[in-house]
């Protein structure tokens, strides 16, 4: 669904779009950078899920100057710490709100779907939403997984 949207605007926008695939690879991820930096794009977008490689792609593209945006895991060029809380746990209220709103009943079960391939980042993202749902909606509890 990324890829297409990317294609779509891309089209619509009469900008040249180059793609690499990843493989879910993270060796060829690191090789997919260092590809696109010698083709110098204006700007990469990359969308890949392995948190252990982030710092090493980002390096890459920052060595280069050529602006980055990361889809899902957090890119740095060097280690930090993990995004505050307060935004994922809004966005659970918030969607705890809407159920609220919209629904007759509660749901019977809330799943929450996390790789954790994808590291410390995606993990307190579902934790944070959860918290915030479970906020607006503490009968909930013991519902989630």
């Amino acid at each position: 669904m990324v890829n297409a949207s990317l294609i779509r605007a891309a089209e619509q926008a009469n900008i040249e779009l180059i793609l690499v695939s990843n493989r879910n690879d993270p060796k060829v991820a690191v090789r997919n950078a260092r590809q696109l930096v010698r083709q110098n794009p204006d700007l990469v977008i990359e969308f890949q899920i392995d948190e252990s490689i982030a710092p090493a792609v980002a390096a890459q593209y920052v060595e280069a100057g050529i602006p980055a945006i990361a889809v899902d895991i957090p890119h740095r060029a060097r280690p930090s710490s993990a995004q505050q809380p307060s935004g994922r746990v809004l966005g659970g209220r918030h969607l705890g709100r809407w159920v609220k709103s919209q629904w007759r009943h509660l749901p019977d079960e809330i799943i929450l779907i996390g790789q954790a391939r994808a590291g410390s980042v995606v993990a307190s993202r579902v934790t944070g939403v959860l918290t915030g749902i479970l906020e607006v909606l503490p009968e909930l509890e013991g519902r989630c997984r």
